[in-house]
Order: C-alpha cells, then structure tokens, then sequence
C-alpha cells in the first residue's frame, strides 16, 4: 500500500531510522531502549509520557491523531516534523532508513537486513 500522512507540525525533510513502537499505552521507559537521538518515532497513536522521546525525534509518525492533539501542538512549538493519519505504517520495520516530508511523504530509503553467512 502507499505510505503518506497528514502533516501537523514541522517543515522540510527528514531521513532517518525507524524506531517502532508497538505498545501505544506504554509508559516504561525500557519501551525506548535503543532509541537514538534522530530516530522516526512510528506508532499508532503517541503517547504523551513519551515527550522525552518525541522531543529528541527526527520525526513522529502516528496512524491516530489531529491537529488538535497534544502531541501535535507540542511537535509545533518544537518544530518537529509530525505526521498523522498514517497510512501504510505496518510496511514499516525497525531499522528501515525512512525519508519523511511536510508534503505527508513517506518514503523507504533502505531495508536493513540481516545477511547470515554461513561457514
């Protein structure tokens, strides 16, 4: 399917890794263990105890949300590149190289894969 959302907050273009989070009621901090300052937050819905985690994204994307919702007015005074209505999320794995656009584009930049080599 096509990936795309609904910009809310932010400007330009981001490139990034995607850090998936499943467990949208999550509120441990364990939930974001190997998260790196940069990384695509994708979601289905975001969760305001993840402010620490949303503030240090390159950008968020979530298949719940608006204009109106918390998250998005705190990625608007942070200018940082929000997008809701997400469509296509699920095509999303950690680690993939995203490039994410105010025009609501999601675009796959590179599949990380493991390569097994045998001997």
């Amino acid at each position: 399917g096509t990936l795309g959302g609904t910009c809310v907050a932010g400007s330009g273009a981001i490139t990034g890794r995607v850090f998936l989070v499943e467990d949208d009621s999550s509120t441990d901090p364990a939930t974001f263990d190997g998260f790196y300052d940069g990384d695509i937050l994708v979601c289905r819905m975001i969760n305001p105890a993840w402010l620490p985690w949303v503030q240090r994204s390159g950008a968020v994307l979530s298949e719940v949300g608006g204009w109106l919702s918390h998250m998005a007015i705190v990625a608007r005074e942070k200018d940082i590149l929000m997008l809701v209505a997400c469509k296509g999320l699920d095509q999303l794995e950690m680690g993939n190289r995203i490039k994410v656009t105010n025009d609501g584009t999601i675009e796959l930049v590179q599949i990380t894969a493991l390569k097994v080599v045998s001997a």
